[in-house]
């Protein structure tokens, strides 16, 4: 969709088992996503100010929080990271300084974004780990490549675990009830590591080691 458009403009989402994030419409115009104006309800509303270390390469993956916060990927150096531009105080600012390979999607709540992450010492090669938006610890929730999202009122997490043309296998979506205020299942300390680990999760079994 080209520039000037009034439609909503988002990067669709390539897992299709997955409920992608709902995005907000007209809220980011073509140009950089670290220079955008998220409209706040303010009069005079200023620019984004800026507090990337320097100048990125790129800026991509947009996703909207639902409490209107963005977060996106950008390059620096070759290495991506985790950024925030936050509405109400339109600031630009760097979530985690752990290297990311891309964001997933954002909690009903706005306060954590699901982050895949490389893991070359792993056969898998990529993690997915949580980040806080409000400097709560990162919470390992896969040790293997998956996809999480959440119901539209939180009460279920989906975790998609992707199949492998190797051998020929499916991917697999599991919807885990979530308890209580949680935004998280109980999950295992050191994250899912396989299918088995979804099931006892799906059953209500303890998370625990």
């Amino acid at each position: 969709m080209g520039c000037g458009s009034s439609k909503p403009r988002w990067e669709s989402n390539r897992h299709h088992s997955i409920p992608p994030n709902k995005p907000h419409s007209d809220q980011v115009t073509c140009g950089r996503l670290s220079e955008a104006r998220i409209p706040n309800g303010t009069a005079n509303q200023k620019p984004a100010e800026q507090i990337l270390s320097h100048a990125s390469q790129s800026e991509d993956i947009p996703i909207f929080a639902s409490n209107g916060d963005l977060f996106f990927r950008a390059s620096e150096r070759s290495t991506n990271y985790l950024y925030r531009l936050a509405h109400d105080e339109q600031k630009v600012a760097k979530v985690t300084p752990d290297p990311i390979v891309e964001p997933q999607s954002v909690s009903p709540d706005g306060t954590w974004i699901v982050t895949q992450i490389a893991l070359p010492e792993k056969q898998t090669l990529r993690g997915v780990v949580a980040y806080s938006s409000v400097g709560a610890t990162s919470i390992r929730l896969c040790e293997i490549l998956c996809f999480v999202s959440w119901s539209a009122d939180g009460k279920y997490t989906y975790i998609h675990l992707p199949g492998t043309t190797q051998f020929n296998e499916l991917g697999k979506t599991y919807l885990i009830p979530i308890r209580g205020r949680h935004t998280f299942p109980a999950l295992p300390r050191s994250g899912i590591r396989s299918e088995a680990d979804l099931l006892k999760l799906q059953s209500g079994a303890s998370g625990s080691d």
